[in-house]
């Protein structure tokens, strides 16, 4: 992926300075000109940052886009010359994604990490910060709440955390751990550029944060990865919660929206859950927790006694043909066949 292609302020315009941030709102990408601006402005939407730039007698330039998704905070920052940003202790977790240029950051306990286009650094709760912007380098910087991705973590092990969460700080957009992630980023930067959907509907900014808080916790590794991964542990509660739930009430009208509410966890993670545990999506799983059901009941009824309409009507299926359809590719042959073979 040329990550430089993207459709972010590829090259600094003139314009005016930019203003303060309005709470909770989208901006539109505007042109700083003095770094003690940009530092303000930095600060009211991430943190208390300091902004240098590194090169005496050069003009200060630049150009920032900020956006609110869902409780995350998603924006662009791309500086003309090389520039100096440093913020003490971090109380939210942070996730800078070089687009262009290269940045070089400093994290405690990691020290010097260099990315270039499609590279990344994650910052923890409570790290100094220190990052060094080359000239025409933009990254794109996310601040997610501790308690937002905590609270993720805690729905996808199926229990609170006892320790605070702690990542591996680089990552690689194009590795396989980050391929949850690339997608998203696109995305993002998309919404950045032009019109807003997340902007319009706030619940497509809740599921697309939801989709980076998943790809980040089963993509990026960390303190509770082995857990996740590990077969016998309690991250497979909620999958089997909605597998018993889908059990229980095969008639119930379910949707992959509606699962993953009931069980607390986002959609790409209860996807991603029945993939990795039943080598299917929820809704071809539950298809077939019918289908059997279907089956059992036709093998074991009356011929004269049961409609095989009532039976599918019974087990959710709307449409009659297509049950008899699904039905067919399934067993080898149409419903009505097999209910003919029960006792009679």
């Amino acid at each position: 992926m040329d990550w430089s292609a993207l459709p972010y302020a590829r090259a600094l315009s003139p314009g005016g300075p930019g203003s303060a941030l309005p709470a909770a709102a989208r901006t539109a990408s505007q042109l700083v000109l003095d770094p003690d601006l940009a530092a303000e402005l930095i600060s009211e939407a991430y943190l208390p940052v300091r902004v240098r730039p590194q090169h005496a007698g050069t003009d200060f330039q630049m150009q920032m886009a900020v956006l609110l998704v869902g409780t995350m905070t998603a924006g662009v920052l791309t500086v003309a010359a090389s520039s100096r940003i440093t913020a003490e202790e971090t109380e939210q977790f942070h996730l800078n994604v070089t687009l262009r240029g290269h940045a070089v950051s400093r994290r405690r306990g990691a020290g010097r990490i260099v990315t270039d286009a499609g590279g990344g650094v994650l910052f923890d709760p409570g790290q100094d910060a220190d990052i060094l912007w080359s000239d025409d380098c933009s990254q794109l910087c996310l601040m997610i709440p501790r308690e937002t991705l905590e609270s993720e973590i805690a729905a996808l092990l199926g229990r609170t955390v006892s320790k605070p969460l702690a990542f591996t700080p680089h990552l690689r957009l194009d590795s396989l751990a980050g391929r949850l992630l690339a997608p998203l980023v696109q995305v993002l930067v998309s919404e950045l550029h032009g019109p807003s959907a997340v902007q319009r509907f706030p619940s497509v900014g809740r599921h697309l944060e939801g989709l980076v808080l998943d790809a980040l916790l089963l993509g990026q590794r960390h303190n509770y990865t082995d857990l996740l991964d590990r077969p016998s542990s309690a991250a497979r509660t909620p999958i089997q919660h909605a597998v018993e739930l889908i059990h229980s009430r095969p008639e119930h009208p379910w949707t992959t929206v509606g699962l993953a509410q009931e069980v607390h966890l986002s959609v790409r993670a209860l996807q991603e859950g029945f993939r990795r545990h039943h080598d299917l999506p929820p809704m071809a799983y539950l298809r077939e927790v019918r289908l059997l059901r279907a089956h059992r009941l036709l093998l074991g009824a009356d011929p004269d006694g049961l409609q095989v309409q009532d039976v599918a009507a019974g087990l959710g299926f709307k449409h009659h043909g297509r049950f008899s359809t699904l039905y067919r590719e399934r067993f080898g042959e149409p419903p009505s066949a097999t209910l003919s073979r029960s006792p009679s």
